[in-house]
C-alpha cells in the first residue's frame, strides 16, 4: 500500500467535499483541527464532516455576527 497516496487521496477528498458544500476551506480545516481533539466518540468526528457543519454562510460571516473581533483576525 502507498501510504503516501492514500493520505493526499483523503486530503483531497475532504478539500473537494467541503468545497462541494460550499464552506470556506481554509476556515473549515482551522474549525475542525480546534474541535477534533474534544470529539470523544464516533457520531461527535462525524459531526465535524463538512455537510453536518453548518457553515453555509462562511466561518466569517457567523463570526461577524457574534464576535466581530474574532472574524477580524481572519483577515490579519
Amino acid at each position: 500500500k502507498n501510504q503516501a497516496g492514500q493520505g493526499n487521496a483523503i486530503r483531497y477528498s475532504v478539500i473537494e467535499t467541503t468545497k462541494a458544500n460550499n464552506v470556506n476551506i481554509y476556515h473549515y480545516l482551522q474549525y475542525v483541527l480546534e474541535e477534533l481533539p474534544n470529539a470523544k466518540s464516533v457520531e461527535a468526528v462525524e459531526a465535524l464532516l463538512p455537510w453536518h457543519v453548518e457553515l453555509g454562510l462562511g466561518v466569517v460571516d457567523l463570526a461577524l455576527m457574534f464576535k466581530p473581533c474574532i472574524a477580524l483576525s481572519f483577515f490579519r
